[in-house]
């Protein structure tokens, strides 16, 4: 009977709630704990899978770089924009209310200021700053040739100031029956006949192209070195005011130039060099010699002369 009994208890317990209990006491302790961390796993390859594909899709996606701009010149950019339109808007407002309305000329004697003002073809009215001075004086030396050289200044607000110096008529080409006249500069300054020279020192040995009046004298290329040296030499003789003591240069030997000195000397220059130096020793010669002597003066060794009387 008890066999038969425990074989209904073990009937029962595959059925009922007793081997239920069994089964749990019978089961190993870490099966509950590897239930419990199974939805951990699966949120953990659920994020795997979404940074992988957040990954692949950052790799489709092309790479934007920023590039920012250098922190002092976002400083500097500002500032130096305004100081350009400030000053834009000053020029603006100088132009427009600057007005030319006054003219004055200095330096003139051979020709009038009305001549001077309307060579330089400024007009009453014309915004002072917008003169261009380089224009006006190229203007003035073609129109007046006389005018060696032009200075030309403005004073606010409406003033323009003309500082001229006027050439002299200091030598004298002859070509034919025309006689062109040359500043120190080499410049022509007009075309003269014969009657009407007066004390102009005549130049002889430069060969010359046709001569435009208001211009420089155009010579070869062979020539030019004579040209040069000839300004040099007419330049002192002006400068020392001793027109008068000159009456002709002869630059036919380019190397050493010859011109007479009061009637009384032949002078010999010798090569171009030092020729401001010459000068002065040569009217220290002169002044030693004295009057009523003749002869020639050679200059051609720099710091000596060196007298040979007639």
């Amino acid at each position: 009977m008890k066999l038969w009994g425990n074989s209904r208890k073990g009937k029962g317990s595959r059925d009922g709630a007793p081997r239920h209990a069994a089964d749990q006491r019978s089961a190993p302790k870490h099966a509950a704990p590897e239930e419990k961390k199974a939805p951990q796993v699966q949120k953990i390859l659920e994020n795997n899978t979404s940074r992988k594909e957040k990954g692949e899709e950052r790799a489709r996606k092309p790479k934007l770089r920023e590039v920012r701009g250098n922190r002092n010149s976002k400083k500097l950019f500002h500032p130096v924009l305004v100081f350009f339109l400030c000053l834009l808007v000053v020029l603006v407002a100088l132009g427009a209310f600057c007005k030319v309305s006054r003219f004055t000329v200095e330096g003139n004697s051979l020709y009038s200021d009305e001549e001077i003002v309307a060579a330089t073809k400024i007009q009453i009215g014309d915004s002072l700053f917008f003169i261009d001075k380089s224009q006006t004086a190229a203007n003035l030396m073609t129109q007046l040739p006389y005018i060696q050289s032009v200075a030309i200044s403005k004073k606010i607000p409406d003033q323009v100031i003309i500082t001229v110096e006027e050439s002299q008529r200091l030598a004298y080409l002859q070509s034919g029956e025309d006689f062109w006249i040359l500043d120190s500069s080499g410049r022509v300054i007009d075309k003269l006949t014969e009657a009407d020279l007066n004390g102009q020192i005549k130049v002889n040995g430069l060969t010359f192209e046709a001569p435009t009046i208001g211009t420089d004298l155009t010579v070869s290329g062979d020539q030019q070195g004579k040209l040069d040296y000839l300004c040099e030499i007419l330049k002192e003789i002006q400068d020392r005011n001793l027109q008068q003591s000159v009456t002709y240069i002869d630059v036919s030997d380019p190397a050493n130039p010859t011109f007479d000195f009061n009637r009384q000397f032949v002078v010999r220059m010798g090569p171009k060099s030092n020729t401001a130096n010459k000068f002065s020793l040569l009217q220290s010669v002169v002044e030693r010699i004295g009057e009523r002597q003749y002869g020639v003066i050679d200059l051609s060794t720099d710091g000596e002369a060196h007298y040979t009387p007639n």
